[in-house]
């Protein structure tokens, strides 16, 4: 799985379709709960994500909880 931080869901999607992903493959979360509700997932930061004041902390969530129950 894939979480798209990106600056829209339209952004996320352009980006997934660029990479051929099916939509059960990634996902774009609108907002840190929405992080908090998966584990187990890469994090890909794309467009203008930066600009989003919570940046910064969703990344960090993003990183922390994409390693929970990772299997190496």
């Amino acid at each position: 799985m894939i979480c798209i931080i990106a600056g829209s869901h339209q952004e996320a999607w352009v980006w997934a379709r660029g990479k051929e992903l099916d939509k059960d493959e990634w996902f774009y979360p609108s907002s840190i709960e929405d992080l908090y509700k998966r584990e187990n997932f890469h994090v890909i930061v794309t467009g203008t994500a930066y600009a989003h004041a919570d940046f910064e902390l969703m990344y960090r969530i993003a990183r922390e909880r994409g390693k929970r129950n990772r299997k190496w």
